[in-house]
C-alpha cells in the first residue's frame, strides 16, 4: 500500500494485480437487514467484501443496461447490415 494519495489526503493507494486503485477509509451507517440480505445475495460475510461486491454488480448492470441499448438502436453495428447479416447465416 502506498500511502497518501498525491491529489488529496483523504485516502491511500493501493497496487493490487498489477493495478493502481484509490481506497478511502470511510464511516458510514449501514441498515443491518439490507446489510444481510446483501451479504446473501452476493455470498460475502465481511462489510467490505459486501460493499465492494455490489459496486461490482452496480457497474455490470450499467454495463448490460449500455449494451441492451447499444443493440436496441443498432448504431455503429455490423448487424444493421444486410450483407454482412447474409454471410451470417452460412453453413
Amino acid at each position: 500500500m502506498l500511502k497518501g494519495c498525491p491529489l488529496c489526503a483523504s485516502h491511500d493507494i493501493v497496487a493490487l494485480g498489477g493495478k493502481t486503485m484509490n481506497v478511502r477509509k470511510t464511516s458510514v451507517e449501514i441498515n443491518e437487514d439490507l446489510l444481510s440480505a446483501v451479504q446473501q445475495v452476493l455470498s460475502t460475510t465481511t462489510i467490505k467484501d459486501t460493499i465492494e461486491g455490489a459496486f461490482r454488480e452496480v457497474l455490470r448492470a450499467e454495463a448490460r443496461r449500455e449494451e441492451v441499448e447499444a443493440l436496441t438502436k443498432m448504431e455503429g453495428m455490423e448487424l444493421s447490415d444486410p450483407a454482412v447479416m447474409a454471410r451470417a447465416w452460412r453453413s
